[in-house]
């Protein structure tokens, strides 16, 4: 019976339906291409893991005289050096089935083993490193994801489409948990958050302007070692669904199965380390969560409200007093603005509609002042040329517009109003 299952015959004689993996030409696993990739891989993961573990090893924090401190303190941020090393022996099993010649069936198995050890160990790191809840828990699911991947090669269709639905809903519902607590830390400690003036502010105000936490150095990191694990592993069933319907060859799968390997290994172990680096010199203490991202949210919005009306206070003060703050200027100077705005010494209150509505120059000439050494009288309005004094005595329907200084004429000629008749000297 087992030699007919093996064959791929039933019990009463009939074709089994043939597996995924049983369906997949292997002869690309000879390919140059293929051995220099698992080549590579297992240089640049073995390579990883002795810079990452010589780095942890002889770490020691600013100001603190402690030996193997990340064997005593905090030995979860060795998890790097486990996933590269971890993952370093599954290339090498690799290279050593292309040395001995055996099929390319094995390839998927050492991926598959690979994936189970270093897939929960990426998410309890990534969990461990930010202090997020329900660490175990994610990594399990995790573990669950890759179960279901495992299966779905092995299993005819259609229940391998059901193993491929329930690693799918495994996935989201693990992705996106992670992906809220994260956002929650990042916006708590790393984000331009403003401070909130709500009950509960003081417990959700943002670390970011304290000990350098919205620094670059710490910044980018972060959101590289994120950007690897929410992004570039979003990758992985999108090439299962592509190598299913044959859209991508086998080779072009395995060769970008190699990439994301590197990225989400290699990349994220580098990364996450120099944030844990930059964490401890800084001896900052990520705490536990006690807010929701909806918390957050509700804070930063109410602090976004509050500054666009400190923004819109600052604007009217600096037109009404010509400064933003007004404790930059005294309280008789406010005092005097607010009695007479137009009161700083050199500035005209009238405009030139102002002026042209209070002046009938439509219906009179202006004489030469020139000619008129002693000034002169025009429809009721008295012109002089001293220099002293502009007095204009204005007809009974304007009476009740008076000018508020009195200036000589060279003060009027200085004004940019344009007047049919007034002379180009004025």
């Amino acid at each position: 019976l087992l030699l007919q299952r093996t064959m791929g015959i039933g019990a009463d004689g009939a074709i089994l339906p043939a597996t995924f993996a049983e369906s997949i030409d292997y002869s690309f696993a000879a390919s140059p291409a293929v051995q220099v990739a698992d080549w590579a891989g297992a240089l640049i993961l073995l390579a990883t893991s002795l810079l990452l573990g010589s780095k942890l090893w002889t770490f020691k924090p600013e100001g603190k005289h402690v030996l193997y401190f990340f064997g005593y303190e905090r030995e979860t941020v060795m998890f790097p050096v486990y996933i590269t090393l971890f993952a370093f022996t599954s290339y090498y099993s690799k290279i050593c089935n292309h040395v001995s010649g055996v099929d390319g069936a094995k390839l998927y198995q050492y991926r598959y083993l690979d994936y189970m050890v270093t897939c929960p160990l990426l998410t309890l790191t990534l969990m461990a490193t930010l202090n997020l809840p329900y660490k175990f828990t994610s990594a399990v699911f995790m573990m669950l994801v890759i179960v279901s991947g495992f299966m779905s090669m092995y299993i005819p269709s259609p229940g391998r489409y059901l193993w491929f639905a329930l690693g799918m809903v495994l996935f989201m519902m693990t992705w996106y948990a992670i992906v809220i607590l994260a956002q929650v830390r990042f916006l708590q400690y790393f984000g331009k958050k403003h401070r909130s003036t709500s009950k509960r502010g003081a417990k959700r105000m943002s670390l970011a302007s304290k000990k350098g936490l919205r620094d670059k150095r710490l910044r980018s990191p972060m959101q590289t070692f994120l950007a690897t694990y929410f992004v570039v592993w979003i990758g992985y069933p999108i090439l299962w669904l592509l190598e299913d319907f044959n859209v991508l060859d086998h080779l072009v799968v395995y060769i970008c199965h190699v990439i994301f390997d590197l990225i989400t290994k290699v990349v994220f172990g580098f990364c996450i380390i120099r944030f844990q680096f930059v964490i401890d010199k800084l001896d900052v203490k990520l705490e536990d969560l006690k807010v929701t991202l909806n918390d957050m949210l509700d804070d930063y919005q109410e602090a976004v409200k509050e500054g666009k009306a400190a923004r819109r206070v600052k604007n009217k003060n600096l037109e009404k007093y010509g400064v933003e703050d007004l404790a930059e200027v005294s309280e008789k100077t406010i005092s005097s603005y607010d009695e007479d705005p137009h009161a700083d010494e050199g500035r005209y209150p009238y405009y030139e509609h102002e002026i042209s509505s209070h002046f009938p120059l439509q219906s009179q000439q202006f004489p030469d002042l020139q000619n008129m050494p002693g000034g002169g009288i025009n429809n009721g309005a008295v012109y002089t040329s001293q220099p002293d004094l502009y007095h204009s005595h204005l007809p009974s329907n304007t009476m009740e517009v008076a000018l508020e200084k009195s200036f000589n004429a060279q003060s009027l000629a200085s004004l940019p109003v344009k007047r049919n008749g007034l002379p180009s000297n004025m």
